[in-house]
Parts: C-alpha cells; structure tokens; sequence
C-alpha cells in the first residue's frame, strides 16, 4: 500500500474513533441527565420536557436545511483542488444564509408556539411560554451545526465530538 493511502486510512481511523468515543459519551450523559430529570420530578415534568424536546428537534432539523452537510463537502472540495477562496467565499455565504433561515424558522415557530399549544396540546400549562424559550436557541444551534459542518470540511472532527456529541 502506498505511503499516502496509509496515511489517508490513519486519519479515517483516528477521526472514526474519536467519533465513536464521542458518541458514546454523548448518548450515555443525555440517558444520565434523563435519569436525573425523572429521579427529582414528576413523570409529568418529564413528559413536558420531551415533548419540548421532540417539537424543537423538528425546528432544528428546518433551521440549516442541509447546509451544513453540503458545506463541509464544498470546502473538502474547494481545499482538495487548492482553491481556498472559493473555500473561504463557501463558508462565509453558508454561514450567512443559515444565519437569516434559522431567524426565519425561529420566528415563524415563536408565533405558532401559541397555536401548536392550544390546538395539540390544550391540557399541557405554559407549554406555549416553554417552547417560545426554547425556539430562542434554534439560531444558535444553526450556527453551531454550520461551523461543525465547515470544521468537518476542514477534516477536523474534533469540534463535533465537543460541540454537539459532548
């Protein structure tokens, strides 16, 4: 085999581990934080926070539309034809329009919170001011995923393991 096929696999193997390490940290602290949740209050507290949970998860899934998967294949892309610019020019235009979607599916679901709360959920007190909350971090976590996406383009994986598996 030769040196730089090596060396390619070494990184892929590095990288794979770190992330199976992360994942697996990841998912046992969020079954340990759920144990804690459930262990001091009631099943119904718990309820309210999956529910919660479960409608922001679909918030989330809307506020990049991709884009972070599609810009770390850009930069891989731009990186690997030497063209850092185009690379830069990617990231900057991703960052930008995930930025302006993820304000855009943050305001539309705060004012339909009300809604999604007397229509689904009539029986469920201050769920409309829980999830008006909780949608205020979808532009956050946008930007989050799409600096994630750019690192993983720059064959980091690292920021992924810290930020959103940790």
């Amino acid at each position: 085999m030769s040196e730089h096929i090596e060396k390619s696999v070494g990184i892929v193997l590095k990288g794979s581990f770190l992330i199976l390490i992360g994942t697996i940290i990841g998912n046992v602290s969020g079954f340990t934080s759920k144990i804690i949740i459930i262990r001091a209050t009631d099943p119904e507290v718990f309820g309210i926070f999956s529910l919660c949970f479960g409608i922001v998860s679909l918030a989330y899934m809307f506020s990049t539309f991709g884009l972070s998967v599609g810009i770390a294949r850009y930069v891989a892309y731009f990186y690997g034809r030497s063209e850092e610019n185009k690379a830069h020019q990617a990231s900057l235009i991703s960052l930008k329009v995930g930025f302006l979607l993820s304000i855009l599916i943050f305001v539309v679901a705060f004012f339909f919170s009300d809604f999604i709360a007397t229509h689904y959920f009539r029986k469920i007190p201050n769920l409309a001011f829980l999830l008006k909350i909780i949608f205020a971090t979808i532009p956050f976590y946008a930007l989050l995923d799409l600096a994630v996406g750019i690192a993983r383009g720059h064959e980091d994986v690292v920021p992924k393991v810290y930020l959103l598996d940790f």
